[in-house]
């Protein structure tokens, strides 16, 4: 399954240009195919865009992938990992005090 999520969009205070940041959840030819898209339909965003404000200038716009989203699950993938990897070592360690008769004097 594929699906692109909008998180950002900077537009600087002269409104010249409209960086939108598109996170993509799906594989990488998902990826490219999305950004190719959304840079194929560039001119017709921004004549849309022209058509529904009121400017004097309709902004460049521009597409950029942000990737946080997918670092931010790897991220916490890993923390998950390693909370997991604690719990069985503190498992591990509690039997060995248990079979030692060293360990309960």
């Amino acid at each position: 399954m594929e699906w692109s999520v909008l998180p950002k969009l900077k537009c600087p205070g002269d409104l010249q240009h409209a960086k939108i940041f598109v996170s993509i959840y799906g594989t990488e030819e998902a990826r490219r195919s999305t950004m190719e898209g959304l840079r194929s339909a560039t001119g017709y965003i921004r004549s849309h865009l022209g058509k529904h404000i009121r400017l004097r200038r309709t902004p460049e716009v521009v597409f950029l992938e942000d990737r946080s989203l997918e670092r931010g699950d790897k991220i916490i993938e890993l923390l998950n990992q390693i909370s997991h990897e604690h719990k069985n070592s503190d498992t591990a360690g509690d039997t060995t005090q248990e079979d030692d008769p060293e360990a309960q004097q």
